[in-house]
């Protein structure tokens, strides 16, 4: 019996020795930053075990790009390059070893920012401070983020750019100040880091401030005036100067007592005289004080004025001749400054007085205007409102272009006076118009369309 035993132990040896042992390839413990900055290089690390067989190959890959990888023991380490803002990149980790057996991994890394976890917290007029909070659960580079003040430069306002070393930590505030106003007790405070933005906001005034992220699309907005049709700067009554314009809990906006770089008290009062929004005006916010000033049949030119202390962008604006038979469209390149006056020539007149006018940049539309004919001029919003309009022609208003019974001035033009009503007054291109030499007769006008 001992001896069959034996027989049978030996002969286990002998088949544990030929039979093939299974060893498996491991790759575990696979680590890649959570999360990215647009264009920061990523690093991944992984553990690869093959127990008694080398590891001859392996291999990481970005979206089919070989990455280069060093290894320290059973660990491997790849640096991801960084990419643009937007991208989810594929990565693949394949390793063989001596056995030739073979083992995959494969994951995504996203260099994506979420802007939208950026808000505005606190708004002090009287201090000059705006406060933002990161939201978020990560950090993000404020690159290429405006922080803007009455919709930023190109309308008067003003802001401040980010740059590839400006980050807002996870959950943290910051601090921006406004003309340089820095009081020992801002200056020193932590969430301040010499964020700066060269003017000044009042807790007297319509306001607007806005986080505007690198496309131009703002993310969060405070505007303090619940009228549309308002001007930024315009004074307002109700100042608190005790208070803050502070976002509540619900995302709502109050007064409350400023808390620079912490988390906002409760709610004081309500926002009053005027009390705010958080939705961007319509266009006619500026449009609307957009004026026909003058209008010369003889001359072949329409004067328009900005009455207002900020410059209008007249991208989608359109002055139109006769209802729209014949129209000037701007575009985002035209803004027509604060306090300003612009020439539109018609028919591509342009005598040399008028050519050389530092008031005329190059705007023509492409018909005629006539001092003796039913004419209408009008400035037109892009929501297709018209905001200033000039018609020669009286009730019943005949067709226009008629001239039956139209009385010529071949010296003067049609000038808005001081108090708002045309006359004729010696021409004044580009400039503020003249004292009213006669009245518009046989026929007169309106001011709007019948």
């Amino acid at each position: 019996m001992k001896n069959i035993l034996l027989t049978l132990t030996t002969l286990s040896i002998v088949l544990a020795a030929c039979m093939k042992i299974e060893e498996p390839l491991i790759i575990e413990n696979i680590e890649v930053q959570a999360f990215s900055m647009p264009n920061a290089d990523v690093t991944l690390t992984a553990a690869i075990i093959s127990k008694t067989h080398k590891v001859t190959s392996a291999v990481l890959t970005l979206n089919e790009q070989e990455i280069t990888l060093t290894k320290n023991g059973d660990i491997y380490t790849g640096v991801l390059p960084g990419q643009n803002n937007g991208v989810v990149a594929t990565w693949t980790l394949s390793v063989i070893n001596s056995e030739g057996r073979k083992s995959q991994r494969t994951g995504t890394v996203t260099w994506i920012l979420d802007y939208t976890k950026l808000v505005l917290n606190e708004i002090s007029g009287e201090h000059k401070f705006v406060e933002i909070h990161n939201s978020g659960e990560v950090d993000i580079n404020l690159e290429g983020v405006r922080l803007q003040r009455n919709h930023g430069p190109a309308f008067g306002g003003s802001e401040w750019v980010g740059t590839a070393t400006d980050i807002i930590p996870a959950g943290a505030y910051r601090l921006f100040l406004f003309n340089s106003f820095t009081p020992a007790d801002l200056a020193t405070n932590p969430a301040y880091v010499g964020w700066t933005v060269n003017s000044g906001i009042s807790d007297q005034q319509i306001l607007k401030i806005a986080i505007v992220d690198p496309t131009g699309v703002e993310i969060d907005l405070f505007i303090r005036g619940d009228v549309t049709t308002s001007v930024f700067g315009e004074s307002v009554s109700g100042r608190e100067r005790n208070y803050s314009y502070s976002r509540m809990a619900d995302g709502t906006w109050a007064n409350a007592l400023p808390t620079p770089g912490a988390a906002n008290g409760a709610k004081e009062k309500d926002i009053e005289n005027p009390g705010y929004s958080t939705t961007s005006p319509v266009a006619t916010f500026h449009y609307s004080r957009l004026i026909l000033n003058e209008v010369s049949g003889n001359n072949k030119f329409v004067e328009i004025y900005n009455p207002t202390a900020f410059p209008v962008s007249l991208n989608g604006v359109k002055l139109q001749r006769n209802g729209g038979a014949s129209e000037w469209v701007g575009t985002a390149a035209d803004l027509i400054p604060a306090g300003a006056y612009r020439l539109f020539l018609f028919n591509a007149y342009t005598p040399e007085d008028l050519a050389t006018n530092p008031a005329y940049v190059s705007w023509t539309v492409g018909s005629g205007i006539s001092s003796g004919q039913i004419l209408k001029v009008a400035i037109v919003d892009p929501t297709g409102t018209e905001v200033s309009t000039f018609i020669r022609g009286d009730v019943p208003l005949p067709a226009w272009g008629a001239t039956a019974g139209v009385t010529q001035n071949l010296t003067d033009t049609y000038s808005r006076m001081s108090d708002g009503t045309w006359a004729f007054a010696a021409p004044t291109p580009g400039a503020a118009n003249g004292p009213k030499l006669s009245e518009i007769t046989s026929p007169g006008y309106l001011t709007a369309q019948p």
